[in-house]
């Protein structure tokens, strides 16, 4: 990718940068957590139901954040275990709780139209 040259596009990287950082400060996960969840997440790709790609996009970040914060807290309730530093801990769990938690939301995400559909009455249309 090309550096931003213009001030806005500089400006534009800046503010997202900062929004991202916002957001996993709200939900009070590191940079180090989301990489570790990420990894496993991406690694639990390949036990997912195979899925199209606008449904990936859903599937893979909110695993990804779900297993950041199920690290955190795995590591918060198990607390110090074999002298592992809970922060260490959160990381390993983070990454185990990614294998497990993509293909599970991969399989919601996948779920959801028809069963918002149902619940709705929606009948999809006809495109012919």
């Amino acid at each position: 990718m090309a550096e931003p040259t213009t001030t806005t596009a500089s400006a534009a990287w800046a503010v997202s940068a900062g929004l991202v950082a916002a957001f996993l400060a709200a939900l009070g996960v590191t940079w180090v957590h989301v990489f570790w969840a990420a990894a496993g997440c991406f690694f639990g790709a390949g036990f997912a139901p195979p899925t199209g790609r606008w449904r990936a996009m859903f599937a893979f970040p909110i695993s990804t954040m779900l297993s950041a914060k199920a690290g955190i807290i795995g590591a918060a309730w198990l607390g110090a275990v074999g002298g592992i530093a809970p922060h260490d801990m959160a990381q390993g769990l983070g990454a185990l709780a990614g294998i497990v938690f993509h293909p599970m939301i991969a399989v919601v995400v996948r779920a959801a139209p028809g069963v918002l559909q149902s619940r709705l009455g929606v009948q999809p249309e006809n495109r012919q």
